[in-house]
């Protein structure tokens, strides 16, 4: 009888991640937990989230684009920002 010399590898590890459905399930409850984190902040927070980072279908527009459309300055944009990456940052490590 013969003695492998390795341990055989998990099949999972030698597909693509997007075919483990361990993967696409975590995947699918952190975009949950992030969409849920996203409607908790206030509308002004969740618009220049969305316009930046391109969540919910909408475009990755740059800050003064996002300044424009909003009809806010640059400086308040980037307050905006950091208040509401603070906030989502905080309301999903409580969810992981």
């Amino acid at each position: 009888m013969m003695k492998r010399l390795c341990k055989p590898k998990r099949l999972y590890l030698l597909l693509n991640d997007e075919t483990d459905p361990y993967y696409t399930l975590e995947k699918t409850e952190q975009y949950r937990s992030l969409h849920q984190a996203i409607n908790k902040l206030t509308i002004q927070e969740q618009r220049v989230i969305t316009l930046l980072y391109g969540f919910i279908g909408e475009g990755n527009l740059s800050r003064l684009e996002v300044s424009e459309a909003l009809n806010i300055s640059l400086q308040r944009v980037y307050q905006v920002e950091k208040l509401a990456l603070r906030k989502l940052k905080l309301r999903m490590e409580i969810h992981c």
